[in-house]
């Protein structure tokens, strides 16, 4: 027990060095913390996936704090460190993967936030073991790992289910310690000299961030409840998401109708959005691309989750090709995943008369388990003047024709729409 209580005194100083709780912070402290916040919401474009709370609750502190809102977790910055970044991974819904990192006194921390509904805790961590071997090819799983100090904790702290690991290389000791709440997989990783992978000190911190994020749940506390928008507000809420991805550059507001609608400049698809739904967001992706050459926008109409990916390809693909990388992708993500059974639409549906065909496109249907229940996802493949427009429809299996209708009247007016752009 002196080991534990060693190692939680450990913990208690480096939450209390990464939150600057020393002393109580100035007001000149928490606003430039909040706008360090902000700045790093910017940089990843991830305004409409985070809630900045820096300096918010009855004791303030300096920390950052920046809550992913589709899951609730916290993810907890110490002020002006150059490691601090906000990270958004490619995933089938915007802002189903993200990633925080910050430096405390002894390791560089990293917290990965992310949707997993059909991995199991296993699965999840050779993952993630083979990623920080990706970084550190001579890092080695301490075999047989050491005792899990979270286990060691007093019975009045409940621990949850979850794995962890070490990793130790030459230079470096890595720590993973990842669990599962729902669909959701809260991995942290510690990256520091060796004697992170068998000290455990920060082991704790990763308890602390799922306790907090559990008491929270998803943030919902801006979504707009109103049944009705005039032109004005649905005008301001296309303003907000173009500010929020922080994206004028690549995005215009073009609404005029009962639909918010965003214009991508560089390929001419239009983003629609039902109004006031907590899923409405603009992504820009783009690590490995030119920026504004891979981007998303994701709403939810009827029920449904709509999300659509405008990609430009470094090669020429057909709607084919493109798809069958989309097919991989949903099946990596979901092991279940199987062909949907039908039936389904008949894709040539015929234009009306004086109207411009659609683009060609293929589709495929998909279902998995989601939450415990059976999902259907439709995914829908086009190329419109060299750009790759992926659709996807997520829904309730008994809604699944509804879905495959809704997608292809969708994909065909998308189309026929971004074929009619001028683009810049």
């Amino acid at each position: 027990m002196v080991k534990l209580n060693l190692a939680l005194a450990s913990v208690l100083l480096f939450v209390a060095a990464t939150a600057a709780e020393a002393q109580p912070p100035t007001s000149d402290q928490i606003a430039a913390a909040r706008a360090e916040g902000d700045a790093l919401l910017r940089t990843a474009h991830a305004e409409a996936l985070f809630v900045n709370e820096t300096g918010a609750g009855a004791k303030p502190t300096a920390a950052i704090l920046l809550r992913h809102r589709a899951s609730g977790f916290l993810c907890m910055f110490d002020p002006g460190k150059p490691e601090n970044q906000v990270s958004v991974f490619r995933s089938l819904t915007v802002g189903a993967d993200v990633g925080c990192t910050t430096r405390g006194p002894v390791a560089i921390q990293s917290l990965f936030i992310f949707r997993a509904p059909e991995k199991s805790l296993a699965a999840l961590l050779e993952d993630a073991e083979r990623e920080v071997k990706g970084g550190d090819p001579s890092a080695q799983v301490l075999v047989p790992p050491p005792p899990d100090p979270l286990l060691k904790l007093p019975a009045f702290m409940k621990v949850p289910d979850h794995m962890s690991a070490s990793l130790l290389s030459a230079r470096s000791g890595h720590r993973i310690v990842l669990g599962k709440f729902g669909d959701w997989a809260v991995e942290t990783r510690f990256q520091g000299g060796p004697l992170v992978a068998t000290s455990f000190a920060l082991d704790p911190v990763w308890l602390m961030t799922v306790a907090e994020g559990q008491r929270h749940g998803p943030s919902n506390s801006e979504v707009a409840q109103s049944p009705l928008a005039t032109p004005e507000a649905l005008r301001a809420q296309g303003d907000e998401l173009v500010a929020r991805s922080h994206a004028s550059d690549l995005f215009e507001n073009v609404t005029s109708d009962k639909f918010i609608s965003v214009r991508h400049r560089p390929s001419g698809f239009v983003c629609t959005f039902d109004p006031n739904q907590s899923e409405n967001a603009i992504q820009v992706f783009g690590a490995s691309r030119p920026r504004g050459e891979d981007i998303g926008c994701t709403s939810r109409e009827a029920g449904m989750v709509v999300s659509y990916f405008v990609t430009k390809f470094p090669v020429a693909v057909t709607p084919l090709q493109a798809a069958q990388v989309y097919v991989r992708e949903i099946k990596q993500m979901h092991p279940d995943a199987a062909d949907a059974k039908g039936p389904f639409l008949n894709t040539n549906i015929t234009p009306k008369p004086g109207d411009p065909p659609p683009a060609p496109h293929v589709t495929a249907h998909i279902t998995y388990t989601d939450h415990g229940e059976v999902a259907y996802s439709r995914l829908c493949v086009a190329v419109v003047n060299g750009w790759v427009i992926e659709q996807r429809i997520t829904a309730p299996l008994a809604q699944q024709q509804a879905a495959d209708l809704l997608g292809e009247l969708a994909m065909i007016n998308a189309t026929i729409k971004m074929s009619a752009q001028r683009v810049m």
